[in-house]
């Protein structure tokens, strides 16, 4: 079981993650969807370890442990607090700092809302680009192109194969 780690924010709201680590000098913090929890990241986080990346899984306010005794609950949020989970990624950000990684060793990896809050911190990352702007349109448009023609390709050729086949046919064989 990777060491507990409790983190408190600027806030005073108390967050709790697993640090998995041996001694690298890398650091992937893992920022999960909206109803999971930090263990959605275990194998993942595994994977990285073999990778040579130290990682950091934490609850984000309102989520698993990190509910303040059952007093917070994300599913009852306003805009503002679920606005709020930024200061448990910037509680995550410090305390990796104090532990000596530097701004160019850590890699932030989010899932659905997780993505958001990791894109939400591009201000660090401006100081580690050199002429090139974190949220560059053209770099996300490639990337939303790409991943959209992925998925018409995944979806086109099943659809072919079935297309050949009389409707009366495939319920026959089931």
């Amino acid at each position: 079981m990777p060491p507990r780690v409790t983190l408190t924010t600027s806030d005073g709201i108390e967050i709790v993650g697993v640090y998995r680590h041996t001694d690298q000098d890398r650091l992937a913090i893992l920022l999960h969807m909206m109803p999971a929890t930090k263990e959605s990241w275990d194998a993942i986080a595994e994977k990285l370890l073999e990778r040579g990346y130290a990682s950091f899984a934490f609850d984000q306010r309102g989520h698993g442990e990190s509910t303040m005794g059952g007093t917070l609950d994300y599913k009852t949020f306003t805009p503002a607090q679920q606005q709020a989970k930024r200061l448990d990624l910037e509680a995550a950000l410090d305390w990796a700092h104090a532990r000596g990684f530097d701004d160019a060793s850590i890699v932030l990896i989010g899932a659905s809302i997780g993505l958001a809050g990791a894109v939400m911190l591009t201000r660090v990352m401006r100081t580690l680009l050199f002429n090139v702007n974190p949220l560059d349109p053209a770099a996300f448009a490639a990337a939303v192109i790409g991943l959209a023609a992925v998925v018409l390709l995944a979806c086109w050729f099943p659809a072919q194969r079935a297309r050949r086949i009389h409707p009366m046919e495939a319920l026959r064989r089931e």
